[in-house]
């Protein structure tokens, strides 16, 4: 896909979404796709496919996490990203909230040195990999490591991972959870749901839950 070609299906489709957007985070947002399809082409970043950018691509990449910044304050707030995987929803949404501190967090070697590079070529800053399990990164007990949020993105998120969400989040501290499926009605424990919505024309939905 050619530089404009991007520029203006990205800025069109987030207007359809009420996104915000500058010139300036679009070069950004692009970088990180030339990047994704370049690495892609050696290893299983995304089972999206990235060919022409399709709309079901380009929201689930980009609009969604896009679309969750209004979620997300503008303070420099400690954030964990959990799975970061091929880098979305964590980057995307990194580009809008500069003053975040973001931990991504990702099991697998060679995705992490994707997202390491990810985190150079865009000169992202307050941004820190870290290859290992969640269960390893972090001692629960230790007030001084909680964070204000935890960033999901789960095909389902069982009460083994909520649990560790919550363990990472300090009282108040808010979990966003990115699911193809809206909601169900079961508040997951210590949490209580603030919202769920819908982020694109797509069955796309994000579930906001604050730590109590």
């Amino acid at each position: 896909m050619s530089h404009a070609g991007f520029q203006r299906k990205l800025a069109a489709r987030a207007a359809a979404a009420r996104v915000v957007v500058t010139t300036a985070e679009i070069d950004r947002l692009e970088l990180y796709f030339n990047l994704l399809i370049r690495w892609s082409a050696r290893m299983n970043l995304t089972a999206l496919p990235l060919d022409g950018l399709p709309d079901k691509t380009l929201d689930r990449l980009f609009i969604e996490p896009l679309g969750a910044a209004r979620y997300v304050p503008k303070s420099p707030i400690a954030w964990l990203d959990i799975g970061s995987g091929g880098g979305s929803p964590a980057i995307p949404l990194k580009v809008l909230r500069k003053q975040a501190r973001l931990t991504m967090v990702e099991s697998k070697a060679r995705k992490a040195a994707f997202l390491r590079e990810v985190v150079r070529s865009l000169e992202l800053r307050g941004v820190d990999v870290q290859n290992v399990r969640f269960e390893q990164l972090r001692d629960p007990a230790s007030p001084s490591a909680a964070v204000d949020l935890v960033t999901v993105r789960a095909v389902k998120a069982d009460d083994g991972l909520l649990a560790l969400c919550r363990s990472a989040l300090r009282t108040d501290g808010e979990l966003l959870l990115f699911q193809s499926e809206a909601a169900s009605t079961a508040v997951p424990a210590g949490f209580k749901r603030m919202k769920t919505v819908q982020l694109t024309e797509t069955p796309a939905y994000l579930d906001v839950l604050k730590a109590v």
